[in-house]
């Protein structure tokens, strides 16, 4: 399994296929384990899919959370507590999903 630090962009500029496939499959592999056995293909799709959908908020609905919470930071520079807020949050809100499903390992 490659390590998720490690995977780069191709010198074209953005993920291929190659280097893209690993990744998903790392990311598919962590959700089937947080969910537990009986997680349904549906609902590891769907985790799987939130986790980037979280960051590709934040950078493209920047304009209307400024406007939303203008007291809040949402500049590049916060990207760090971005990323730690979401790698708390999905794996816990996936775990919670599993429970409520009887499917949490």
């Amino acid at each position: 399994m490659p390590d998720p630090w490690t995977v780069r962009a191709s010198s074209a500029g953005g993920l291929t296929a190659s280097n893209a496939s690993p990744l998903y499959e790392l990311v598919v592999a962590i959700v089937q384990r947080i969910l537990g056995r009986n997680g349904s293909p549906e609902q590891i799709r769907r985790c799987v899919t939130s986790v980037p959908a979280q960051c590709m908020h934040l950078f493209h609905a920047r304009p209307v959370l400024t406007r939303l919470a203008p007291h809040a930071s949402h500049e590049s520079g916060d990207i760090d507590r971005w990323a730690e807020h979401i790698a708390r949050l999905s794996p816990a809100g996936i775990h919670r999903i599993g429970e409520r499903d009887g499917s949490a390992a």
